[in-house]
C-alpha cells in the first residue's frame, strides 16, 4: 500500500517530464492517453480501434480490446498494474523517469503492432525461478485446466485454455451466448484477455491469456507473477460456464435463445 500511494503520488511529475500534458482526468502526449487510478494506469491510443465483426487478439504487449455494455463499439485498452512501479518510484526524479521512460515506449511500440528495438525475452531458468509450473494451473472442480507459458523472439504470453475441445458443435443461440460470455469478461478483467477463436483455427476455442511481449526488464519479474496471478483466477471464474455452455448434451432453453435477443444492447457490441 505505502508503494502504491507512493506511486500516485510521484507519477503525474514523472508523466509531465516525459512530455505528457494534464488533460481532463488524464494525461495525453501525442496520441496516447494514460489515466491513472487507484491500483492502475490505463492507456488508449487514438486512431486505433477494432475491426467490425473480428475477434482481435490484441497483439504483442498488454492491449486488448474493450467494449462498454452500453456501446456498440470497442475500444483497445492497456491495463497496466501500478504495483509494478511502486519500489522504484520512491527516488530520485531522473531515477522514476528511466524506470518509466522503456514503459511508455513498450506501451507506444505495441500500439502499432511491434516491440521495442532494445525487448529480449528472458532466459527459461529465470522465468521458473520467478513462477512455479503449478502457478500455471486452473482449478473450478470438476474442471482443471494447464497453462502455459511461450517465450521465445517473438511472443512472451501465459495462455490457459478453458475447453479441453473445441465447441465445433454449438448451435447458433449459444455461439451468441459465447460471445457475450467473452465479450463481458474482456470488459470486467483488467489486462486479461478472453478470447474465443473461430472453431476453424488452431488455437483452443475459448481462452484466458495475458501477453507481455516486449516488457522491459525492470518490471518484469513483479508483472509476470502479477499476471501469471490474474490469468489463473480470470480462468478459474470462466472454467465452469465455458464448459457448461460448450456441453451440448446439457439442456438448456435460456441458452437455445439467441442472446442478442434476450439482452440486445449488451450481444450487439462489436469488437
Amino acid at each position: 500500500m505505502r508503494h502504491l500511494t507512493s506511486v500516485l503520488r510521484h507519477l503525474p511529475r514523472t508523466f509531465e517530464t516525459l512530455g505528457f500534458r494534464p488533460q481532463g482526468n488524464g494525461f495525453v502526449r501525442k496520441g496516447l492517453r494514460a489515466h491513472i487510478d487507484q491500483s492502475w494506469c490505463t492507456f488508449r491510443c487514438s486512431g486505433r480501434s477494432p475491426q467490425p465483426d473480428a475477434e482481435p487478439q490484441g497483439g504483442p504487449g498488454l492491449w486488448k480490446p474493450v467494449s462498454d455494455l452500453t456501446s456498440s463499439h470497442a475500444r483497445y485498452e492497456f491495463h497496466l498494474p501500478l504495483g509494478v512501479l511502486g519500489a522504484t518510484l520512491v527516488g530520485p526524479l531522473d531515477e522514476q523517469v528511466a524506470l518509466v521512460r522503456p514503459v511508455i515506449e513498450w506501451v507506444e511500440t505495441t500500439s502499432v503492432g511491434s516491440v521495442p528495438s532494445w525487448w529480449r525475452p528472458p532466459p527459461r531458468s529465470s522465468l521458473d525461478d520467478w513462477v512455479p509450473e503449478d502457478r500455471y494451473t486452473a482449478r473450478a472442480d470438476p474442471f482443471v485446466r494447464q497453462g502455459a507459458l511461450t517465450a521465445n523472439d517473438q511472443q512472451f504470453s501465459i495462455e490457459i485454455p478453458l475447453v479441453s475441445a473445441r465447441p465445433l458443435t454449438l448451435s447458433p443461440a449459444r455461439r451468441s451466448w459465447m460471445q457475450m460470455l467473452t465479450r463481458n469478461a474482456q470488459r470486467k478483467y483488467r489486462m486479461v484477455r478472453v478470447t474465443w477463436s473461430h472453431p476453424s483455427t488452431a488455437a483452443p476455442a475459448v481462452c484466458a491469456g495475458t501477453d507481455l511481449t516486449g516488457v522491459p526488464e525492470p518490471i518484469l519479474p513483479d508483472l509476470l507473477r502479477l499476471a501469471v496471478d490474474a490469468t489463473r483466477d480470470v480462468a478459474a471464474r470462466l472454467l465452469t460456464p465455458v464448459n457448461l455452455l460448450c456441453d451440448s448434451d446439457l439442456p438448456c432453453a435460456t441458452w437455445e435463445v439467441a442472446a442478442t435477443d434476450l439482452f440486445p444492447q449488451r450481444a450487439s457490441c462489436k469488437t
